[in-house]
């Protein structure tokens, strides 16, 4: 029987900036072909609606869960009064998500990953309506890798990839380069704790 994989989350999981949407988690599914790989990405998802698509999955008892939310969570919209998700918030949808995937399987193996960074020349604001920061990237990052710690999940740390312009298609999301980078790291950290 094949391993059941999930990588969920938001448009970096669904392959936004990569040419034909195939981005990391599109790559490691094609260069796993031995195992059972459901991608779910959905652009503009933070961890509230990542929680709420969980029960719509058409199984929801699988081995490895792997979860890329977050940047969406951190940007001001519609102003900067504050962020789309709370950090309080998106604490308690990241132990939600967790609970979830440990109710159907409690063996299940869960990654969290880190956040890349952005080049806030392009992406704050991104439109008129969104604005994404690195501080904030940086305090939801923090976040994910506390979280991760305090409820037994396993943190990727990635690469903040806006160093190198080729790494972005367009201030936020990886180009091809930034993804190949996110599936070398991603898929290495997999392997090392699946194997």
């Amino acid at each position: 029987m094949k391993t059941e994989y999930l990588i969920i989350g938001d448009s970096f999981i669904a392959g936004g900036g990569a040419h034909n949407n195939s981005g990391w988690a599109q790559m490691f599914k094609n260069n796993h072909p031995a195992l059972n790989v459901e991608i779910a990405g959905v652009g503009g998802d933070n961890i509230l609606k990542v929680n709420e698509r969980l029960s719509a999955l058409p199984k929801s008892a699988f081995d490895v869960v792997i979860l890329g939310v977050g940047i969406n969570d951190s940007r001001y919209r519609p102003s900067k009064d504050g962020y789309e998700v709370s950090l309080e918030d998106f604490q308690k949808g990241l132990d939600s998500f967790a609970k979830f995937f440990r109710q159907k399987n409690p063996d299940v193996s869960l990654f969290f990953v880190g956040l890349t960074r952005v080049d806030e020349t392009k992406a704050s604001p991104y439109k008129p309506d969104k604005y994404y920061l690195n501080k904030n990237i940086e305090l939801f990052n923090s976040k994910i890798e506390e979280t991760a710690h305090s409820i037994g999940v396993t943190y990727i740390q990635v690469p903040m990839l806006y160093e190198n312009s080729g790494n972005l298609a367009d201030g936020l999301h990886p180009s091809d380069q930034g993804h190949k980078t996110l599936y070398r790291v991603i898929s290495s950290k997999i392997s090392e704790l699946k194997h």
